[in-house]
């Protein structure tokens, strides 16, 4: 049996909302920027899956398709873009605003394949057309050994020195 990586309260309320999407499926995080978009993040990446970040400044021909593209399987959503994903997609929505957020103890699955996608970003595409990038976790992983080597960090958090750590 598989050991939760997270307290039974914020199991119940984000992880057992994605619980039903299959493993290595692409979920869409329409949240605004916040420390819910990152524990939204994390808890895909928790749940196996890859996460497609969606800026809620995009206009919503762009958000459909990259939605399409992605085939994501769900949308994590917050009531800032709830109403407006409901025009926007026949998916599944799931509103993270009121995850607890005490008491992550470990919020990463390390028994993932590096070579499994982490996050899906779109770019404009010469063509106008956004165009999807694959990042493996291989990649993210060589991010933070890197940034934390540079920083010379012990046991600390990295996302401290994230941007999102400046997010109220």
């Amino acid at each position: 049996k598989k050991q939760n990586n997270c307290r039974t309260d914020e199991k119940n309320s984000l992880t057992n909302k994605i619980n039903g999407i299959p493993r290595q499926s692409n979920i869409a995080i329409f949240v605004h920027r916040s420390h819910y978009y990152l524990l939204a993040a994390l808890a895909v990446l928790n749940h196996d899956c890859a996460y497609v970040p969606i800026d809620d400044s995009y206009p919503d021909e762009r958000i459909k398709f990259m939605l399409k593209d992605s085939n994501a399987k769900l949308v994590l959503v917050s009531s800032k873009t709830l109403v407006r994903a409901k025009h926007l997609t026949s998916l599944s929505l799931v509103n993270v605003d009121d995850i607890d957020i005490k008491g992550f103890s470990k919020l990463l699955n390390n028994k993932a394949d590096p070579e499994q996608s982490a996050v899906i970003l779109y770019t404009s595409g010469t063509t106008g057309i956004p165009k999807g990038t694959i990042v493996p976790r291989r990649a993210i992983n060589n991010l933070a050994c890197f940034c934390s080597s540079q920083i010379k960090m012990k046991n600390k958090v990295l996302t401290r020195g994230h941007p999102y750590s400046k997010m109220k």
